[in-house]
C-alpha cells in the first residue's frame, strides 16, 4: 500500500538508530483498524530488519483506513488516516506516540477534518480512496506534513477535496535552517 519509511536518528549516547516504519489497514472484529510497525536494523547492515514495536489502532468501532506514518528526529511517530462508519462520512484524523510511551501503543486521536466539513462520500471509483494519503517530515526534522482526501459534496464520483495539515510534537526542537 504505502512506502516503507526509513528514519535515521541517534540515541542519547550518539549511537545511530535505523527505524523502518510501515502501516496498513486490517479487519478488526466488525470494523477496520490501522496496523503499524517499526522495524530496526543495525547501522552496518540496513537490510537486517527486526521488529522493534507495532500495534493496532482501534479505539472504537469506527473504521480507520489508508494510514500513513512518519518519524521525527526525536523519535516521535505520527500516523494520519481516514475514518468512517455506516453513519459517518470519511473524515481525517491523526494519532501519534513519543519514545517514552509504552512500546506498541499510540496516544489518543485528534481531528484534522471532521464531520462539519466532511459531508459526503465517494461513489463509483473502482474502490479507490486516499491513494495519495501521505505523512512526511519537514527538513526542520520536527514538523510533520500530512495530506489526505475528503468530500464536501454528498455521493460524488470525483469531487474530492485535499487537506494538507502540519503538526509537531512539543518534545522536538527544529533544526536551524538559516
Amino acid at each position: 500500500m504505502f512506502r516503507l519509511v526509513l528514519r535515521r536518528t541517534v540515541n542519547k549516547a550518539n549511537v545511530p538508530i535505523n527505524s523502518w516504519m510501515v502501516g496498513h489497514s486490517i479487519v478488526n472484529g466488525s470494523s477496520g483498524a490501522a496496523r503499524w510497525y517499526e522495524f530496526r536494523s543495525p547501522n552496518n547492515n540496513l537490510t537486517n530488519l527486526s521488529l522493534y514495536q507495532g500495534g493496532t489502532f482501534a479505539p472504537d468501532a469506527t473504521y480507520r483506513f489508508m494510514g500513513s506514518l512518519a518519524m521525527d528526529k526525536a523519535g516521535d511517530i505520527a500516523l494520519g488516516y481516514s475514518r468512517s462508519s455506516s453513519t459517518l462520512f470519511p473524515d481525517i484524523y491523526f494519532t501519534g506516540r513519543v519514545p517514552t510511551d509504552s512500546p506498541g501503543t499510540l496516544e489518543g486521536e485528534a481531528v484534522i477534518v471532521d464531520q462539519t466539513v466532511a459531508t459526503g462520500s465517494q461513489r463509483s471509483t473502482s474502490s479507490r480512496w486516499g491513494d495519495y494519503s501521505s505523512m512526511t517530515i519537514d527538513l526542520d526534522g520536527c514538523t510533520f506534513w500530512y495530506v489526505n482526501q475528503y468530500y464536501t459534496v454528498p455521493n460524488s464520483t470525483f469531487g474530492w477535496s485535499t487537506r494538507v495539515a502540519s503538526l509537531k510534537f512539543n518534545s522536538c526542537t527544529p533544526n536551524n535552517l538559516q
